[in-house]
């Protein structure tokens, strides 16, 4: 009776069992839910990811060309290739079959001439293909392949390149690799957005002032068309100039979604500034970059010094009735870059040498805003400093300042050359946290209540408004943090710095800004997004190999060893029959 009871109480439980599993199978079929257990949030989407994926009408197909058979030395672009087929598999998991991908070995299988043809084709669709120097074996024997560390999705007949990662050099730098599987999320979203896209928002370069023309705003004009339409316009005191106006002030609409003023010089005309307000007043955004002094730069490369005046092109009480003010000065910071200074004596061939120069420096915000959150320095020039001022509202946001060990100088001052030959006493930085870049986000006051430019005040068409719905603007007190400069006939970006040779984050940072400006944040959230990759020591691999590899094949084996003898021991100290007690005679 008790071996019948026992086996009915092992079916039952057999059969519980069976049932829980069915049941739990068939809630995950209704119930979608994933756990990410590492600590920097690998495996998880963003939420703007998450819902664009949710909504994908059609499917987007991938063509991962980063496949291959990766000799010893190309252990790094495995590991991206790794971690893209990964990042595939997590969209698959929200956008189910809308989401389909293929790994593929380009040219593989066909001859020489025929993989170059390949080569040659995706290069044409936009891939970049790089041929490192490898490291093929332990006795450093150098050997090199093609790859093609990029992808091709296509979405309604549609297609757009996706380049994963890219060097200029023949040696593989693990660092670039970590960033370029820091992007994979940005780069496969950024892409299938660009393929949905029917509009482009429009942005507008504003000229007529002295601003930065078309040829010094190249590289940051280049960036935004990827994403937007891109013109330059004039306003000349014209209204229409920024807004299609119509006969009633409820039909007027901007013409833009942005304007962009990049190192305006000349003086504003009231109309112009007018114009400008109106278009904020209707719910347009700006991006103000405005030079805080005037700097003689031709007197001072000839002469060696010029005296340093206001610079006001007439905007200052537009500034203040939005919130803040921009100072006239220019700030200072220990953490400087150099200047490059020709020190041959005249009449005889150039000599080129480089000299702190604490007007030049950059800023590294630490705020976890999405236009700054994970961004590099950013790199200034004769910068000025912003104050905020209380306005109803608005809020404020500093988003890049000076570092702990800063100062300003008030114009009207004598800026000379010969300063970069002296030391800076440290003992005057005493200032620090400069705010160098504001944002401003609400419901702005027009600058014109009851005093509307009188050239423009009977027009019909002004519809003016006196306070704007939710917008937003940024101002920078520099000029020059979006202009290119060039060497002979090649471009160098913004934000390059001659002396070091490193281009800092200019574009990044005005490029979020951007987007920011046009409600894009789920780009940002995404292109913002800091992956922690653990790399290896490949030295102390190298000089630790005989000790790791004896831990991991004897260690093990030890330990099973010690525990089989244990539970041998135990289990014979148990079951051994003891020695019967003696008999008592």
């Amino acid at each position: 009776m008790k071996k019948r009871s026992n086996k009915s109480r092992d079916l039952f439980r057999l059969l519980l069992g069976v049932i829980v599993v069915v049941l739990l199978n068939v809630l995950s079929s209704f119930v979608f839910t994933r756990f990410d257990l590492t600590s920097e949030k690998r495996f998880t989407l963003a939420k703007s990811t998450r819902e664009m994926l949710q909504n994908l009408d059609d499917l987007v197909y991938v063509k991962v060309y980063l496949d291959a058979d990766f000799p010893q030395g190309a252990g790094d672009l495995k590991h991206l290739r790794d971690e893209t087929r990964i990042m595939l598999e997590e969209f698959r998991a929200f956008a189910g079959d809308n989401v389909q991908y293929e790994f593929i070995v380009p040219g593989e299988g066909k001859t020489k001439k025929e993989r170059e043809q390949v080569y040659q084709q995706l290069n044409e669709k936009g891939l970049k293909l790089i041929q490192p120097r490898l490291t093929a074996d332990e006795g450093g024997g150098i050997t090199r392949q093609v790859f093609v560390p990029g992808a091709i999705a296509v979405y309604k007949e549609r297609e757009i390149p996706i380049q994963l990662f890219y060097t200029n050099s023949e040696q593989i730098d693990p660092q670039e690799v970590n960033r370029a599987v820091e992007k994979i999320e940005y780069e496969l979203t950024n892409a299938i957005r660009k393929l949905q896209m029917t509009r482009k928002p429009r942005v507008a370069f504003v000229q007529g002032h002295g601003e930065l023309d078309s040829m010094f705003t190249t590289d940051f004009a280049n960036t935004l068309r990827e994403y937007y339409s891109v013109s330059y316009v004039t306003i000349g005191g014209q209204l229409r100039a920024l807004r299609d106006t119509m006969q009633k002030a409820e039909q007027i609409r901007n013409k833009y979604d942005v304007i962009v003023l990049a190192q305006p010089q000349k003086l504003i005309s009231e109309e112009d500034k007018f114009i400008i307000d109106q278009f904020l007043m209707y719910g347009g955004k700006a991006l103000w970059m405005m030079d805080p002094v005037e700097i003689n730069f031709d007197s001072l490369r000839i002469n060696g010094s010029t005296l340093v005046l206001n610079d006001s092109v007439n905007v200052d009480d537009l500034f203040f009735k939005y919130g803040l003010r921009v100072n006239n000065n220019i700030a200072l910071d220990l953490q400087h870059l150099e200047l490059l200074l020709n020190v041959a004596p005249p009449g005889t061939p150039t000599q080129w040498q480089c000299f702190p120069w604490p007007y030049f420096f950059f800023a590294q915000s630490k705020q976890d805003h999405p236009i700054v959150n994970g961004l590099d320095a950013v790199k200034f020039n004769y910068a000025g400093t912003i104050d905020t001022l209380e306005t109803q509202g608005v809020k404020k946001t500093v988003l890049l300042r000076s570092s702990k060990y800063s100062r300003y100088v008030k114009s009207p001052f004598r800026l000379d050359m010969r300063a970069a030959l002296m030391k800076p006493n440290e003992r005057m930085f005493d200032k620090s946290n400069l705010p160098l870049a504001v944002l401003l986000e609400g419901t702005f006051e027009s600058a014109y209540n009851n005093r509307i430019p009188p050239d423009i005040a009977g027009s019909k068409e002004i519809g003016f408004k006196a306070r704007s719905p939710e917008t937003k603007m940024i101002v920078i007190a520099d000029g020059e943090i979006a202009a290119n400069t060039y060497r002979g006939r090649d471009l160098e970006p913004m934000g390059y710095d001659r002396c070091s040779r490193y281009t800092f984050a200019n574009k990044a940072f005005l490029l979020n800004a951007v987007n920011y400006l046009c409600e894009d944040a789920s780009l940002l959230e995404v292109r913002s997004r800091q992956l922690t990759v653990r790399l290896l020591d490949k030295r102390r691999i190298s000089e630790s190999r005989l000790k790791w590899q004896l831990y991991n094949n004897l260690l093990p084996v030890g330990i099973i060893s010690v525990f089989g003898l244990l539970a041998f021991w135990l289990r014979k100290r148990k079951y051994a029959q003891k020695d019967p007690a003696p008999k008592k005679t």
